[in-house]
């Protein structure tokens, strides 16, 4: 697997990842204008991942890139065909570079409490549950609640990563 920034030339897959009706209700749909401007963000970094064929395969996005107190916000994690451990080694891959050579401390995240799957990956990772916001986000003609997740760098540099007990994603 490859991990590159992601570019404009990237949208059409961002969009057709986010309109596919297996993601509806976990992820938030982005017009093409909306994602145009947070790939030239500098507080923002996509990421593509992309197999052997250099097909792209997933993509992430990190916000609040530049904030002083070493915070990283993973707005977006999606997988284009979840189940086949490509979550898994692009996730962790991703953790490494947060908690590596970006130097982060802390690696914030949300997740809609319904999407049992995501909450389970995470936790699998050592994230920790840190609170409910409450009709957080207008998706779809109606509210719907966030988890906050979280994972700071001792936990994770700490961990006793085993590849096999990590989730598929």
């Amino acid at each position: 697997m490859q991990i590159r920034p992601g570019s404009i030339a990237d949208i059409p897959f961002f969009l057709h990842q986010e309109s596919r009706e297996a993601f509806q209700g976990c992820i938030q749909s982005w017009s093409h204008a909306k994602h145009a401007n947070s790939l030239i963000d500098p507080d923002k970094r996509y990421l593509i991942a992309e197999d052997e064929e250099s097909i792209k395969v997933g993509y992430a996005i990190f916000s609040e890139f530049t904030s002083p107190h070493h915070a990283l916000y993973l707005q977006r994690l999606v997988v284009a065909e979840p189940g086949r451990g490509v979550g898994r080694r692009f996730f962790t891959a991703l953790l490494d570079m947060a908690f590596g050579e970006w130097e982060k401390h802390r690696l914030w995240l949300h997740v809609f409490p319904d999407n049992q799957r995501a909450r389970n990956f995470y936790l699998r990772y050592g994230f920790q549950e840190e609170g409910l916001h409450r009709d957080a986000v207008l998706m779809n003609g109606r509210f719907h609640s966030w988890i906050s997740m979280a994972l700071l760098a001792p936990e994770w540099h700490g961990a006793e990563r085993r590849d096999s007990t990590l989730p598929e994603a």
